[in-house]
């Protein structure tokens, strides 16, 4: 009697995935620890804000997870580092703009790679090239916002916070 075995995505993929799995825990810690700053120095709106965002990253992960294990992966687990720390609620807005742009560029890449070899997993990437692409406009948005204002002045930033910072 022969068993059928399930189908698995092909190790390529879903190493890959597994390590989009780690920079979206890796993300959520960034930015768990840049509601604690703003937390701390009064930023309350933009620590709501970051700790929407750190909410959004615990469900990209796993909903990276759950595709893998649907199609019968082991997803990885690796060490999460210790995030950045941040300087300001300026140094935090330009952190997390880079961050959100890598991430961007690292799921375009991974696309790339596998279209066409496997187009349910590009297909499933969809979403996330989505989240990316509207994540880095709104951090774009508030990068070119403070522009408008002296970013030094500590008046002005809090201005700023109060002005940006829509809860999630």
């Amino acid at each position: 009697i022969k068993k059928m075995k399930p189908y698995e995505l092909p190790s390529d993929i879903s190493k890959m995935l597994s390590e989009k799995i780690n920079d979206e825990y890796s993300a959520h810690y960034f930015y768990r620890q840049v509601a604690n700053y703003c937390e701390n120095v009064g930023y309350l709106k933009a620590a709501e804000y970051f700790k929407g965002e750190a909410e959004d990253e615990l469900k990209h992960a796993e909903g990276l997870q759950k595709y893998l294990t649907d199609w019968n992966v082991q997803p990885e687990l690796n060490p999460i580092k210790t995030p950045q720390s941040v300087k300001g609620l300026v140094d935090a807005i330009e952190k997390a703009y880079e961050m959100e742009y890598v991430l961007y560029s690292e799921y375009e890449e991974i696309s790339g790679k596998i279209f066409p070899k496997d187009i349910c997993t590009f297909d499933f990437l969809q979403q996330y090239r989505t989240i990316q692409r509207l994540a880095v406009a709104e951090y774009s948005t508030f990068l070119n916002q403070l522009e408008t204002i002296d970013q030094t002045d500590k008046n002005w930033v809090y201005e700023f916070e109060k002005r940006a910072f829509k809860n999630k």
